[in-house]
């Protein structure tokens, strides 16, 4: 191993590595099949719900939709828990590993992003789509104001998150050592 990179040297190392990695395959999938879902009940390339649909259809889409959110949820914590672990065992050298830095201050970014969007919307569209009968309006206009007004935070936390498996996987702004 190169002197001065971080790599996966001890067994810790390589767990953090694990958590990091199987956190953003699950966050990450879970999210994009969530986003895809959601959106089928708009129509294409607005904001605007689908009036062909029937609101049994919308119903089934969301609750699809509120499927995928335990896998969100599991694999954010999990990429959380990796990334702050490994920013501890390195945290007296992260001038030398400028990436970590970089991608601890992404992921601390991310990270108050999605509990945002958790607390803001997902609890309560959960609770409503555990109901027997959940009343269809009430979950359209909760999605409705989700996409509209926590759009462009779910957007930005996504990118900052993608950003921060870049830096792992490239690792710039490594300081060698010479």
């Amino acid at each position: 191993m190169e002197q001065g990179r971080l790599g996966f040297g001890s067994r810790w190392q390589r767990v953090w590595w694990m958590c990091i990695l199987m956190g953003a395959c699950l966050g990450f999938g879970g999210g994009a099949l969530r986003a895809v879902t959601v959106f089928a009940v708009f129509r294409p390339l607005t904001v605007e719900l689908d009036t062909a649909l029937p609101p049994e259809a919308r119903l089934q889409t969301y609750r699809i939709a509120a499927l995928q959110t335990p896998y969100v949820w599991g694999g954010t914590g999990l990429f959380l828990v990796g990334m702050a672990a490994l920013v501890w065992s390195h945290r007296r050298r992260l001038r030398a590993h400028g990436w970590l830095f970089m991608a601890s201050v992404l992921t601390l970014l991310a990270a108050v992003g999605e509990l945002w969007l958790a607390l803001a919307y997902d609890v309560s569209l959960l609770r409503l789509v555990a109901l027997e009968v959940p009343p269809v309006a009430q979950l359209d206009s909760l999605v409705v104001q989700r996409v509209r007004t926590a759009g462009a935070v779910a957007t930005l936390t996504a990118l900052a998150e993608w950003t921060v498996v870049l830096l792992c996987i490239w690792q710039p702004l490594e300081r060698r050592q010479q």
